[in-house]
């Protein structure tokens, strides 16, 4: 039994390997034998590709066939970044593409590299959505102008809120001492 396991294992890189080939190989024969009508078109927007370009500020002016090899770089730059991440769904013996997978493609190849700050891995994230359950209420409250108004406001939920002496606004905003909390400790 540990003989096929360790079969299987040795199986799975090589058949990815052939897949990548294969593409690879698929890509430049499309390469070969792209015709100028073909290579007009792109998946992506053009429009879009040149208005990131234009961020550079030291970029005045593009010339027309550069937002198109810009188009097609990416488009197979996204190719190979699927087929990397289908290896690791297949890996973990499912069928559903998912966002771990990516992460993990994009941990275990040196060529994406530079989006490993981009795309978190899963532990990152579950970690996050604990602390986007805490449950933050924020009321806003406008305050009579009369100044014959008591120092304490009673809040939808039956809380009673002590009001400072002197306000220079008739708008007062509180929160939850969660959010007071929470405010606080991040200003520090």
């Amino acid at each position: 039994m540990d003989s096929t396991k360790a079969e299987a294992e040795n199986i799975e890189p090589s058949a990815g390997k052939e897949l990548l080939d294969k593409y690879w190989t698929q890509v430049k024969h499309e390469i070969d034998d792209i015709n100028i009508v073909e290579f007009r078109t792109t998946d992506l927007p053009l429009a879009r590709i040149k208005k990131i370009m234009k961020l550079d500020d030291d970029v005045k002016m593009i010339s027309a066939e550069v937002p198109i090899l810009f188009a097609k770089a990416a488009e197979l730059f996204i190719q190979e970044l699927t087929i990397h991440s289908w290896l690791q769904t297949e890996e973990s013996r499912r069928r559903t593409l998912q966002r771990n997978d990516v992460a993990a493609a994009i941990a275990k190849n040196e060529l994406f590299d530079f989006l490993i700050d981009i795309v978190p891995r899963e532990e990152a994230t579950k970690t996050h959505k604990k602390k986007d359950t805490i449950s933050e209420v924020q009321y806003i409250v406008t305050l009579p102008s009369s100044g014959a108004m008591g120092n304490t406001i009673q809040l939808p939920n039956g809380q009673i809120i002590q009001l400072p002496q002197n306000l220079s606004s008739n708008i007062v905003t509180m929160a939850t001492p969660q959010t007071i909390q929470q405010h606080y400790t991040i200003g520090q």
